[in-house]
């Protein structure tokens, strides 16, 4: 019954003092229940925050965990990593080959076709020897020996095409270069057996006996029916033409005949044919 009178007493001087210091009591109350709202949020904040320390404690201990299981793993993997590495190199290794080897392949191709029309056998428009040697070191260069083979087998026809070409350019200028420098009976045998040549036809041995019976010596004679360039198989087939054309004969008989005349076997056989199949 005390304790009850003295907070009595306590409450009225309570509420006199806040009354004296102009606040209500009903404001005093909204204060206290605010603190103490504050204070349970405060407290389960609190408690909230421990319980997040601890998950955080916690998720450390795992991922420290793992992460020791993680190196120990890691190094046991380490030597199959180091081997898919080298395979991998070896593999990138092995595709730069293949490709450098198809690139090769292809230059060496080209190059051929530039020398050697595989299609037409026969040389390519535009060859040249500097072309046909830049062709056979690209050619050297395939690795691969089937096409390699191949691409050789084409060279050789190109080669044996130029040096029949070249040939024939050297036979042309060794011709001009001697005519140029031929004495002048020389010169005066070759003008006439161009003239003997524009009307008849003559075997090789026919027009050197002709023009020494015209009075020049062997050597000028010769050197006439060197250079006056002459296509013997033609003269053959053209000499036929006039036996034809005034006797009858048979091949073999007009074979016999242009070997009488100084044709070598095998020009007669070709005059006996040529003019055989136009009549």
């Amino acid at each position: 019954m005390k304790r009850k009178i003295v907070t009595v007493l306590l409450a009225t001087v309570l509420s006199t003092s806040l009354c004296a210091c102009g606040i209500s009591q009903e404001d005093y109350n909204k204060v206290v229940s605010e603190k103490e709202a504050v204070e349970k949020e405060l407290a389960t904040t609190k408690d909230s925050l421990a319980q997040s320390q601890e998950d955080y404690d916690t998720a450390i201990a795992a991922f420290d965990s793992i992460q020791t299981e993680y190196e120990a793993y890691k190094e046991k993997m380490k030597p199959y990593e180091e081997m898919e590495a080298a395979e991998a190199e070896a593999r990138k290794a092995e595709a730069e080959a293949a490709a450098k080897a198809q690139q090769a392949q292809d230059d060496a191709t080209e190059a051929v076709a530039s020398v050697w029309d595989s299609d037409n056998g026969a040389l390519a428009d535009g060859a040249t020897r500097d072309l046909y040697e830049d062709a056979v070191k690209k050619v050297d260069a395939v690795t691969d020996e089937s096409v390699k083979k191949s691409l050789k087998k084409s060279l050789k026809s190109a080669d044996k095409a130029l040096s029949a070409i070249e040939k024939e350019e050297a036979d042309k200028k060794a011709k001009e270069e001697a005519i140029a420098s031929a004495n002048k009976e020389e010169q005066n045998a070759l003008a006439t057996a161009l003239s003997y040549l524009d009307y008849s036809g003559f075997s090789y041995k026919g027009l050197v006996k002709q023009l020494e019976y015209e009075g020049y010596s062997n050597g000028a004679a010769t050197f006439a029916v060197d250079n006056c360039g002459a296509d013997w198989n033609e003269q053959a087939a053209k000499v036929a033409e006039s036996y034809i054309n005034y006797s009858s004969f048979s091949r073999s008989g007009l074979i016999d005949q242009l070997q009488y005349e100084g044709f070598t076997k095998d020009q007669a056989e070709y005059g006996a044919t040529a003019r055989s199949e136009e009549h």
